[in-house]
């Protein structure tokens, strides 16, 4: 993604499993490279494609309480051809006086649209999670490892594959030794999620 001049509209869904990371990686590098025009990453509650004909009021059992799918396309996706090939209209601007949001995007679990200057935002701080005794997360190391304990609705807000015997080379894996602990690192893909008062974080890890 280098020296691309024509403005792009990076659209993705938050709940693609085909190919999440996709619009973000490219959202990335063309930021990491300096775009020459404007650029904005837009993420909404929806499948692989599901913003060019979903209604995007409802996902299986999760409801975002509006129809996402047509706020898209009449109120982002409409205004942006219009003003880059019409020269009509104020673009992806939410007023005259506003500037062009670097991203758009639905945010679940207050199931509303928010705009940014930065993705990722600039007041976003990194936390550590620790699995604790008792089934618990903490914020601290805790000396023992935690037992789960699953009750109540449970709502995925991201997960991510990986093949542990790919943990320290794609090209030689390495099937684990039972019993012995082992560091992994990978990535999850993104996620613009609040979590509502009186809901709780679960990590699961699990191995097939």
């Amino acid at each position: 993604m280098k020296n691309i001049k024509p403005a792009i509209l990076f659209v993705g869904g938050w709940f693609d499993a085909e190919d999440l990371s996709g619009p973000l990686k490219l959202f990335r590098a063309m930021e990491k490279n300096g775009p020459y025009a404007p650029n904005t990453l837009v993420m909404g509650p929806w499948l692989h494609g599901g913003w060019a004909d979903m209604e995007g009021d409802k996902l299986g059992n999760l409801d975002f309480g509006s129809r996402t799918g047509e706020f898209f396309r009449n109120n982002i996706e409409v205004p942006f051809f219009v003003y880059h090939l019409k020269d009509r209209g104020d673009g992806l601007k939410t007023s005259k006086e506003a500037r062009i949001p670097k991203a758009w995007l639905f945010e679940t679990g207050t199931n509303q649209w928010r705009c940014f200057d930065t993705w990722p935002p600039k007041e976003a701080r990194e936390k550590t999670l620790y699995l604790s005794p008792g089934g618990k997360l903490s914020f601290e190391a805790a000396p023992d490892p935690a037992e789960i304990h699953r009750a109540g609705y449970q709502q995925l807000v991201r997960g991510e594959p990986f093949r542990g015997k790919f943990r320290n080379s794609l090209e030689k894996p390495e099937p684990f030794i039972p019993y012995r602990p082992e560091k992994i690192e990978f990535v999850m893909p993104d996620v613009c999620h609040t979590f509502r008062p009186g809901h709780r974080i679960m990590v699961q890890i699990q191995s097939f």
